[in-house]
């Protein structure tokens, strides 16, 4: 396991709807960060600790998917 100092999560998965949208967004804010793209697909978007995706859908009550997981 590799330590980040200064970091306060260690992964975020993002589970969205809009990924074309989104992935402007976040390539944008990532340049101006310099944060440089680990990989990207039709399906995803990964950049250091960041994991954005597809969501088929929202979650319905009672069930346990989620939009977003975040790890410490």
């Amino acid at each position: 396991m590799e330590f980040h100092k200064g970091r306060l999560f260690d992964h975020v998965h993002l589970r969205l709807q809009d990924l074309d949208a989104s992935k402007q967004f976040y390539r944008a804010v990532l340049v101006v960060l310099g944060v440089p793209f680990f990989s990207e697909s039709p399906h995803h978007l990964s950049a250091d600790e960041l994991f954005v995706d597809r969501g088929s859908s929202w979650p319905r009550m009672g069930t346990t998917s989620r939009p977003c997981s975040m790890a410490r």
